[in-house]
């Protein structure tokens, strides 16, 4: 058995519209439940367990496609922004905070480098713009990029 409200609680993890990572959530749930832990049943903290697991293996194409489809100046802004979110414990932060983070890592990069990178990412779904206030889409693609591509791994590539 399988509690519906275990899924639902963390929907923002695979967030609406996204089957794909919903699925892979919900089968790496099953996965480790049936072998792992010989219950018929999932907890709540199966589902955070799916999601380190997912990010671990690097079983979610769908991050690891979005990343390798973002440039230099991207990648910086996206790593920035999930450390700024995840070690702040908010879910949207705003744009001067974002690009007083990131230019403090590049010197070089322009406020129009920066807005035209930020508002790509915007315009193709990765993150949101809500009054100026910016945001991961989907919650396990900022998870992924925070234990995966950590701002400082960045910020050794640009430099």
């Amino acid at each position: 058995m399988y509690l519906p409200s275990n899924i639902s609680t963390n929907s923002p993890m695979a967030s609406p519209g996204q089957p794909y990572l919903t699925q892979l959530i919900c089968s790496t749930i099953v996965g480790d439940v049936n072998i792992n832990q010989k219950r018929n049943y999932a907890k709540i903290n199966d589902v955070d367990n799916a999601v380190d697991q997912i990010i671990s293996s690097g079983s979610d194409s769908f991050s690891i496609s979005i990343w390798e489809r973002s440039n230099t100046i991207e990648h910086l802004i996206l790593s920035a922004l999930a450390q700024l979110l995840t070690d702040k414990h908010l879910d949207t932060i705003g744009l001067e905070t974002i690009y007083q983070k990131i230019s403090e890592l590049s010197k070089q990069l322009s406020r129009q480098q920066y807005m035209k990178a930020l508002d790509r990412l915007v315009t193709i779904d990765v993150l949101f713009d809500k009054n100026s206030r910016y945001g991961f889409t989907v919650l396990l693609f900022r998870n992924w990029v925070y234990k995966r591509n950590p701002l400082e791994k960045v910020r050794a590539e640009i430099n």
